[in-house]
């Protein structure tokens, strides 16, 4: 069985928001992963997917109207109705003025701990994953899409400490439904070298890996689903972090500013 992916993934840095509903996810069954054994729910798998596709487009509406290349369509063709040998494009791009105006007013100076050698070893590990220059991008990108992501993990060679900025648009975070502050479940997705869009999966338990071969148009054959690696957790929390604008819901700073 395969599932359609409609957008590629976003080559630019800048995402957007949009929650998709995963009553579709749900109801898709265990058969259809009859040959993907990758250790993992089936359900879990399919819910990944819906919401990772679901977001693809109004987050990149978002950005692009933060980056000035979306078009404004009742200015443009109002304007091509009266001149009609002419093509305009009219891009007022105010958009950026809200977002910077919000961005330029975030400072972050560092953390402070209990006691001194808290905050200590706070600023060591703050300096080595040089995490206010990928703060910048995560507020930036908090606030034009309503959420940011950033991954924690060690170097599995060196062991060194890092941390990155992620689009919203490659990462989900599930919560529990009866702890809505409790992460379940973290996903991130990005498209290999080998032809294959690759999967991992975080739990507080393990961290799995899998790859789908892409086939035409985008598809994904979940059919062909395959494990690349699944390691056990040893810290057990999720180490990827979630910025919202909104406690429980992400939302673009821009929603009340388009339809001006």
């Amino acid at each position: 069985m395969s599932y359609t992916a409609d957008i590629a993934l976003p080559s630019s840095p800048y995402p957007s928001d949009q929650r998709l509903s995963t009553t579709e996810a749900k109801q898709r069954t265990a058969e259809d992963f009859a040959v993907a054994d990758a250790g993992l729910d089936p359900a879990d798998i399919s819910e990944a997917i819906a919401a990772l596709q679901g977001k693809q487009a109004d987050l990149s509406h978002f950005f692009s109207y933060y980056a000035g290349t979306a078009t404004v369509p009742l200015v443009s063709e109002r304007l091509q109705e009266i001149y009609r040998n002419l093509t305009f494009v009219i891009s007022e791009n105010w958009s950026a003025v809200v977002v910077d105006s919000t961005t330029d007013r975030i400072e972050l100076t560092g953390v402070k701990g209990p006691d001194d050698e808290t905050t200590k070893q706070i600023k060591e590990a703050l300096d080595e994953v040089e995490l206010l220059i990928e703060a910048d991008e995560a507020h930036q990108a908090a606030i034009v899409g309503g959420e940011a992501y950033l991954i924690a993990w060690k170097d599995p060679e060196s062991g060194e400490l890092e941390c990155y900025f992620n689009d919203p648009r490659t990462c989900h975070i599930f919560y529990e439904p009866d702890r809505p502050n409790i992460a379940r479940m973290a996903v991130k997705w990005w498209d290999g070298s080998d032809g294959k869009r690759h999967m991992k999966f975080y739990t507080t338990g393990r961290l799995t890996e899998v790859a789908i071969p892409l086939g035409r148009e985008g598809k994904l054959n979940i059919s062909e689903l395959e494990e690349i690696e699944s390691d056990e957790n040893p810290y057990g929390v999720i180490p990827v972090f979630h910025l919202r604008t909104k406690r429980r819901m992400a939302h673009s700073d821009l929603t009340n500013v388009m339809p001006i």
